[in-house]
């Protein structure tokens, strides 16, 4: 009979390796869990079909988030499909959240930007959800012209011409919330990016 064969354990030691054993994998996966929030803050979070996606330019939120809020408030849009450091994408939504450091752990969203046609996100749907202003649903689409924006949100604050696009300046509540509106060369909507000031 070798060593090995005439060693036995009593139970309860047995038991209790076994419980600390169980005890490190929960450790590890708790690890690789929180590492994956710290990566992408959306796991977890669970679609929630019954929210309108509705862009309110009044109050600059998407679907009662204004700019500047926990990103958790923002649990309904589920995971995001493209994660960066600083941005959160739903493509299939044409939708961008920017990320800034929050007063706690929970990160804030800094921006919406909200896509039509920008060859800077050319996997991006056109944005799927209604824009308002005023209380009136504002028709917004890659066929927006920019005299249509000037005749329905007034003159901008400033218009930067470059030989790729245009973009429109406009400042709110302010200088609290800023609107940076893409253009094409040609004067078509590309992109409205809805930023904290």
């Amino acid at each position: 009979m070798t060593w090995a064969a005439s060693f036995h354990l009593p139970f309860p030691v047995l038991l209790a390796a076994a419980v600390c054993v169980v005890i490190v994998i929960l450790g590890l996966v708790r690890e690789v869990v929180r590492h994956q929030r710290r990566r992408n803050p959306t796991v977890g979070w669970h679609a929630a079909h019954s929210v309108a996606l509705e862009l309110d330019l009044d109050r600059h939120a998407l679907s009662g988030v204004p700019v500047g809020s926990a990103l958790a408030r923002l649990d309904w849009l589920g995971p995001a499909v493209v994660v960066d450091e600083q941005e959160l994408g739903w493509p299939a939504l044409g939708l961008v959240v920017g990320l800034a450091p929050g007063t706690g752990r929970e990160p804030v969203v800094n921006y919406y930007l909200l896509v039509w046609n920008a060859p800077s996100h050319p996997t991006y749907q056109p944005f799927a959800g209604v824009c308002r202003h005023r209380g009136a649903e504002v028709p917004l689409s890659a066929k927006t012209t920019e005299a249509e924006l000037v005749a329905r949100f007034g003159q901008p604050a400033a218009r930067e011409p470059d030989e790729l696009e245009t973009i429109l300046y406009y400042e709110w509540d302010d200088g609290r919330v800023d609107w940076e509106i893409e253009l094409t060369k040609g004067g078509r909507l590309k992109a409205w990016n809805i930023l904290v000031g």
